[in-house]
């Protein structure tokens, strides 16, 4: 009688342990499973301590510099190709926010030391306007009715939506139109100048067309430009900021950005992160738990069901209910953008991934609504890291590892308090007795894995007395003999080479547990060394 296993994958607490499959584990605790040999991961590698105690999400900025906040914080890199102020914008922490060079890295921390609010203020109340002035010729064919708005630019460049409409004035040759009521609050952001606009007569009816950029400190200013000298249209009449309360920020293909606020999913205009036009909204049926990305698609996770919103700009994007309430999105943080793999987050009935293909319960097959709800899936923390989805939840971390094949799932002996994925490097940073450390770049293991097969149901009660394990090293590898779920046997493994094992009772129902860091490669127990 023989037992072999050649290749090593994770838990299927779903399937009873006598009917598992060869590889498949009752245990699979500290384990690293792609390769089918049983190995665990390196350990982590301290990068710094906290500036903030209270830490539980972070960003790296510019490769060394980290971001810290205590509340749950989605940031992002400005999509602005050539962005050399290096702008990182976020939501969470409080109203929506930005920061860069300037701003984010001043003192000794924590970081980013300021930031300014998303979005400019739009101007409160319409100029006043009069002309004066001598009229050089009357005739009421060149009477132009006018009219003035004005807008607020910051020192990005950034220009808000224009303010009302000023009061009509009639315009005659040889008159200047005196414009007054220019108002710049103060707060959270920089205004640097003031653009002043004014009606004029198109093919397309009545536009307002650039006149001027002035001073934020100008109470006042004279009118005296041609008609045929007066630039740009208007173009941020629907330029307004992003809600107070927007959350889940992504980036999307194209230089957008996206958000939620309630209902609502929001959009920024194509490389104009501060603009946030209303028109641009889509509607869930249910408030809007989080949000993740796709390619070029938009997944809107909500507390029912989930949609995909597609398009190659703002204007052009549709919105799909794909799947049912089945797969309702119960943690924000527990969303993760998996390469190669989707949008992978936590359900109340298992572990949702959401692909071009639609949407689908990836781990129905390896674990029970019962057995997952005791991972509290409600609390977890989603993050990628090398086609992976890890779930940290209080006290340890579940692994979905699609390259496990028909045993995906295992777990990590790790207390988390957040966490972030470099996107440039795949490297996973975690936040771990009060320290960022980054995962698998230490060049110790991380700690001893623990896997253990399924309960073998022999035709005979029988006693194993050889094994053979090939392993890579010999340094850190024990063999635990378990009979009817009971352990009756430990023993360091020598080497490569057949060795005996202590005959301790005879039983029909048999398992083994290995632990360790070796890397081993295939095992195999029989009751005489003639079997192997």
């Amino acid at each position: 009688m023989k037992i072999q296993v050649q290749t090593f994958a994770g838990i299927v607490p779903k399937v009873s342990p006598r009917l598992l499959a060869e590889s498949q584990a009752q245990v699979a605790q500290n384990t690293r499973l792609e390769s089918g040999d049983l190995e665990t991961w390196l350990g982590l590698s301290p990068e710094q301590a906290l500036t903030r105690s209270a830490a539980r999400s972070l960003y790296r900025f510019k490769g060394r510099y980290w971001f810290e906040w205590g509340e749950n914080v989605d940031a992002v890199r400005a999509p602005l190709p050539g962005d050399v102020s290096a702008r990182v914008y976020f939501t969470g922490a409080g109203v929506p926010r930005f920061t860069d060079n300037e701003q984010a890295i001043v003192g000794d921390g924590p970081y980013p030391a300021n930031s300014y609010v998303l979005g400019l203020p739009v101007p409160a109340s319409g100029l006043s306007v009069s002309a004066s002035g001598t009229i050089i010729n009357d005739d009421p064919a060149l009477i132009e009715t006018r009219a003035y708005a004005y807008t607020f630019v910051s020192k990005y460049g950034e220009e808000s939506a224009p303010s009302p409409a000023s009061n009509f004035v009639d315009w005659q040759p040889g008159q200047t139109v005196t414009v007054t009521g220019f108002a710049v609050p103060t707060g959270e952001f920089v205004i640097d100048a003031i653009r002043l606009y004014r009606t004029a007569s198109s093919g397309a009816g009545t536009i307002y067309q650039f006149v001027d950029e002035i001073g934020v400190t100008r109470d006042s200013y004279r009118d005296n430009v041609d008609n045929d000298r007066l630039g740009e249209e208007l173009p941020t009449t629907t330029w307004i900021g992003p809600p107070e309360n927007m959350h889940s920020l992504v980036t999307l293909p194209n230089g957008m950005l996206a958000g939620a606020s309630g209902l609502d999913i929001c959009i920024s205009e194509q490389y104009v992160p501060h603009a946030w036009p209303d028109e641009y909204r889509h509607t869930a049926d249910d408030p809007v738990v989080a949000l993740g990305v796709i390619d070029n698609s938009l997944i809107v996770l909500t507390g029912r069901a989930p949609y995909v919103i597609t398009g190659a700009s703002p204007a052009s994007m549709t919105m799909t209910e794909i799947g049912s309430p089945d797969f309702a999105c119960v943690s924000r943080r527990g969303v993760a953008s998996v390469p190669g793999l989707g949008v992978v987050y936590p359900t109340a009935n298992g572990l949702a991934g959401i692909t071009a293909g639609g949407v689908a319960n990836l781990i129905g097959n390896y674990m029970s609504r019962e057995q997952w709800a005791a991972y509290q899936p409600e609390t977890m923390q989603g993050l990628a890291h090398r086609g992976r989805w890890f779930g940290f939840y209080d006290g340890g971390c579940l692994v979905y590892d699609p390259a496990g094949g028909d045993g995906a799932l295992y777990e990590l002996d790790l207390d988390v308090a957040g966490g972030y994925r470099d996107p440039a490097t795949d490297t996973l940073y975690l936040i771990v007795d009060g320290q960022i450390q980054a995962w698998n770049e230490a060049d110790t293991p991380f700690a001893a894995y623990r896997w253990r097969s399924k309960r073998y149901e022999l035709p005979r009660p029988s006693a194993f007395s050889a094994a053979r394990i090939r392993a890579a090293s010999y340094t850190d590898l024990t063999l635990n003999l378990i009979a009817n779920d009971t352990p009756v046997a430990s023993l360091p493994v020598p080497g490569p080479t057949v060795f005996r094992l202590p005959i301790v009772q005879r039983s029909a129902d048999w398992a083994f547990e290995l632990t360790g860091t070796d890397r081993v490669y295939d095992v195999a127990i029989a009751e005489t060394a003639d079997e192997i």
